[in-house]
């Protein structure tokens, strides 16, 4: 049984300490990336034959600020600041920190841009429909 938990803790030492640094550069090097692809359903009309609802691709992209940047910092450089004033302890303060807008603006979007999903939809205004209308879009 003794023979058994030495084996054990060695494989464990020989994973974790040993090849270490493999498998974190494995875990930095990894994406994620989840499709869910719903049946089609067909378009939703009214009693009018106005359409409400039609089938249409959507995207979801989530970012992990801090390794958006790391990665702009390892491509470009140092990332650009922004600067703002905050109350810290009741006292005003000006802070500086990475200016994500323009990370994004200047390396996520042309990416989208690319595969034409770049897109911007002002919710507030309506066609006569339900469907998002698109803004312009405004780089910095």
């Amino acid at each position: 049984m003794l023979a058994g938990l030495a084996a054990l803790l060695g494989k464990l030492w020989y994973v974790q300490v040993a090849h270490g640094k493999e498998w974190t550069e494995k875990i930095r090097g990894s994406s994620e990336a989840t499709v869910r692809i719903p049946s089609v359903r067909g378009e939703i009309r009214d009693r009018n034959v106005t359409t409400l609802v039609q089938n249409r691709a959507s995207y979801e992209v989530d970012f992990y600020l801090p390794e958006m940047v790391k990665g702009y910092r390892e491509r470009v450089g140092p990332p650009p600041l922004t600067e703002y004033r905050s109350t810290i302890n009741g006292m005003p303060k000006d802070l500086k920190e990475p200016d994500i807008v323009k990370i994004v603006n200047t390396g996520v979007v042309p990416r989208l841009d690319d595969l034409d999903l770049a897109q911007d939809y002002n919710s507030f205004s309506s066609s006569g429909t339900f469907a998002p209308t698109p803004k312009s879009r405004t780089r910095t």
